[in-house]
């Protein structure tokens, strides 16, 4: 039977005063499959450093969507005994923890959940309750809490986790200043997973799944006030903005899972994960990142805004990453938080906790890694500003991509004007795309030499191929178009002039011939089309021969003399 688990985590606030305070709190939760019918629950319970400790267990609820009778509730025991801080807070700071930071408790736990159908775990808590400042940004003083919804499909594949979220649900930001962070997870099923913006979820006013209500303008995707526009990179979780206004935010985080099952794709599940920014208006400068820098520099260039590679399997990609901080003297550290799907990696980070910190990354993929979603690592920096640290999640993609052939089109080379000869470039199957020199689209082009005979000379023809992921190869052939024995060559067999020319239709063409034997006259009009061919056998010495083109309208016309392999080409003009 095809059986379904949905995780949710919700908080119902117990405050008589909501324009005065706000009760904060929240949590996630996970589950990562262990065999049968056993799944291990991770909750994790995020509370105000005001609020009173964290419980030594939490009650969760299971629901059997397809039958409730299998319903129940099962206590989870706290694993952690020492706080957690999970606010980027200044160490010097005392006392260690107090409002508004955040503290985490961890609890966890192995049940069994029968196969009879979909599934909902989730908890309603009042507890805890801890004053926040209200929030200009949502109306009826709902509160911010973070949120975590899962939902899989166990009948395609039992073996199934969670993904598990690396960057942490509380940030704290200034305004003003360009701000990158990562909110991507970890799937150990190597699942895809696509990140979309959507509404977070709020109490009390509600069913504990209800959404949080906003502000006009303000909405799900358009979350803060920004100068930037909100942009959220669908595929690695990169989320960019610049607040411009002093406030506390509240996000949601859609995940879908994908898999591909005998070339088909399957939504695997659904995460819901709700993040908390605190805009502040603190003087602090927060660090940057650089782009890469494929020259190996070891010095901060704003210029150096690349944030994604393609690469080769078996090719070496290697560049640095350079840390910049406009307040000197607040060392800060560089260190890689995610490493996503990315097998024999190198990042060895140099001179940390400094203002000149810089990373070398180091990577050669396999075949293995070939795929047209990226590949991803995420590099926190920091610094030690206070009373919070200033800091960003930069992400750095790379596509591995199957070689692309580079086209060959052939050394360069010289075709007879004179003897219509043709040239076929082929630039290779199997290309996306194809673009020549005179922005044509096929996979070969056709040189014909006589359409070159009034312009003799050289011209380059070149082709541009590239595949679905961007890559771009190409070639460039040179090719001189001439006349084999030319216009009025001294040849070792015969010299030939023509009289009158111009003319009105009429000519004589005279040969002086030094070797007897037959000769072979050919009019061509400029389009290489043969108008009239005329046999000449046995001549010896000087002799004539007459040539009319009275019936072809006026032009240019070219006349070939060919005795065994040479030829001489001349040039008639009717008027």
């Amino acid at each position: 039977m095809l059986k379904k688990l949905i995780l949710f985590f919700a908080l119902y606030l117990l405050n008589s005063n909501y324009s005065n305070a706000q009760w904060i709190s929240g949590g996630t939760l996970g589950f990562e499959y262990i065999s049968g019918n056993s799944y291990k629950i991770t909750y994790k319970e995020h509370n105000d450093c005001g609020s009173i400790n964290s419980g030594s267990t939490r009650v969760l609820n299971a629901h059997c969507i397809d039958n409730s009778s299998f319903d129940f509730s099962f206590a989870i025991p706290r694993k952690n005994s020492n706080l957690i801080l999970i606010s980027p807070r200044c160490i010097n700071n005392v006392p260690y923890c107090y409002s508004p930071e955040i503290k985490e408790s961890i609890y966890d736990i192995v049940i069994s959940l029968p196969p009879v159908g979909d599934w909902e775990i989730y908890t309603n808590s009042n507890k805890n309750r801890v004053p926040a400042t209200t929030d200009s940004l949502i109306v009826n003083y709902e509160v911010m809490i973070t949120f975590l919804a899962r939902k899989y499909q166990q009948g395609i594949n039992t073996n199934r986790n969670s993904p598990v979220f690396n960057s942490d649900p509380f940030v704290i930001l200034n305004v003003n200043q360009e701000f990158n962070y990562n909110i991507a997870a970890m799937d150990k099923d190597g699942d895809s997973l696509v990140y979309s913006l959507v509404a977070a979820y709020s109490v009390p006013g509600g069913s504990w799944n209800s959404r949080i209500l906003y502000k006009n303008p303000y909405s799900g995707q358009s979350f803060v006030s920004s100068s930037t526009p909100i942009t959220l990179d669908s595929v690695t979780g990169a989320l960019h903005f610049t607040p411009d206004n002093t406030m506390t935010a509240a996000l949601g985080i859609r995940v879908e899972e994908w898999r591909t099952i005998n070339d088909s794709a399957f939504l695997m599940g659904v995460t819901r994960q709700d993040f908390r920014f605190q805009v502040r208006n603190d003087s602090n400068t927060i660090p940057k990142l650089s782009g890469m820098n494929f020259g190996m520099g070891s010095n901060y260039n704003s210029q150096d805004t690349i944030y994604e590679a393609i690469v080769n399997p078996n090719d070496t990609l290697r560049f640095t990453i350079n840390a910049f901080d406009a307040d000197l003297g607040e060392a800060g550290e560089m260190r890689i938080i995610q490493n996503s799907a990315l097998s024999g990696d190198s990042f060895i980070v140099y001179n940390n906790f400094s203002d000149s910190a810089y990373a070398v990354f180091e990577w050669v993929p396999t075949v293995n890694d070939i795929s047209y979603t990226p590949k991803y690592f995420t590099v926190l920096i920091s610094d030690s500003a206070c009373p919070y640290n200033g800091q960003q999640i930069y992400t750095y993609s790379i596509y591995v991509m199957p070689r692309l052939d580079k086209p060959s089109l052939g050394n360069d080379t010289t075709l007879c004007s004179n003897y219509f000869q043709s040239l076929v470039l082929d630039a290779g199957p199997n290309h996306k795309s194809y673009l020549w020199q005179d922005s044509s689209s096929q996979q070969t082009y056709t040189v014909n030499s006589y359409d070159y005979i009034l312009n003799l000379g050289s011209y380059d023809y070149w082709v541009r191929v590239s595949d679905s992921m961007g890559q771009v190869k190409a070639d460039t052939i040179e090719v001189a178009m001439t006349i084999c024995g030319g216009f009025e060559e001294k040849s070792s067999y015969f010299e030939v002039s023509v009289i009158p020319n111009p003319s009105r239709g009429k000519y004589i063409v005279s040969f002086n011939v030094l070797n007897r034997g037959g000769y072979t006259l050919v009019v061509y009009d400029i389009y290489g089309n043969k108008l009239l061919r005329k046999e000449v056998s046995n001549m010896n010495g000087n002799g004539d021969v007459e040539i009319d083109l009275s019936p072809f309208m006026n032009g240019v016309y070219f006349l070939n003399c060919s005795f065994k392999d040479k030829t001489i080409v001349k040039k008639l003009i009717k008027q």
